[in-house]
Parts: C-alpha cells; structure tokens; sequence
C-alpha cells in the first residue's frame, strides 16, 4: 500500500517490483490517497486473500495508524511497515528507524537553523538505529506462529 502522491513511495514500489520478479513474488500496488480510502483498500486485500501487504510510512497510513492497524486486524491482513504506530494497532510487525532518535535528532537540527545555520549547510544523516517490532497480539488474530529464531531477533514484542 502506497501513496502515489509520495515520490518515495513511487520509487520505493519501483524498487520493490524490480527484485520482486526474479524471486517469482507478485507486487499488487495498492495506491491509498485519503483516510476515507483505508477500509476499501484494506477490505479489497483481504478479499483477493494476499499473503501480505507492505505499507509505506507516509499519508494516510501514518496520519491514520491507529485505524490502519485496526482495519488489518479487521480484515487479518497480514501487513508489514516502517511505521512502529501502525504494528502498536494491529500491523504484524515494523522494522524502521527508532523514533524517538529521529525526533530528538530533528530537535537538533532545529535548533541549529535557529541559531542561524542554513539548511542547505547541514549534513544529512542516515538514521544508524533499526528496531524491529512484533506484534502477539496480531499474530495470534491471524493464526500465525512466528518462528523462534525471528523472535530472537526482535527489538520489542507487543502483547
């Protein structure tokens, strides 16, 4: 699920087509502009049966995590994302940047700008903490057992 109005988003699917083919994956976008659009495109996944949906961290989902996560429970659609909030709701798991981290790095490029720095003068900066997140709670709805060398590997397990 993406928004086609996010350059990100579009390049992303790109690239998630590209390596797809070759491991006989099949990508079905499903571009999601507004709030109002959740439920349908969520309801359409879980009627076609996919065995999982990929959502990009940008507008509606991370405007909406709370009703997106609640919606793929809904429907026990199986979804993955970058976005922590949306697996805290009923997504199955996240692995992205920590953020917290990002909002106190953010913090610290605000106050440099405040202090007269020009933007285009600062360094960007990769996030350099990952952080995988399961959820039991969603698991458990969809029938899934998660094997034990995953669990191993995660960051934090919501209940």
């Amino acid at each position: 699920m993406f928004n086609p109005d996010n350059r990100t988003n579009v390049r992303s699917l790109a690239q998630a087509e590209e390596v797809a083919g070759p491991l006989g994956l099949v990508i079905r976008p499903v571009p999601v502009q507004r709030g109002d659009e959740l439920e349908a495109a969520i309801n359409s996944l879980a009627r076609e049966g996919v065995d999982g949906v990929d959502i990009e961290p940008a507008h509606p989902f991370t405007s909406y995590p709370r009703e997106t996560g609640e919606l793929l429970l809904k429907y026990r659609v199986p979804a993955v994302s970058e976005a922590r909030r949306i697996t805290e709701s009923g997504g199955l798991l996240s692995y992205g940047p920590n953020a917290f981290d990002a909002t106190r790095r953010l913090a610290y490029f605000v106050d440099r700008i405040l202090k007269g720095a020009k933007p285009a003068d600062l360094p960007v900066e990769q996030a350099t903490r990952l952080e995988l997140v399961f959820s039991a709670k969603a698991a458990h709805a969809l029938g899934l057992t998660i094997p034990p060398l995953i669990l191993a590997r995660v960051d934090e397990v919501i209940e």
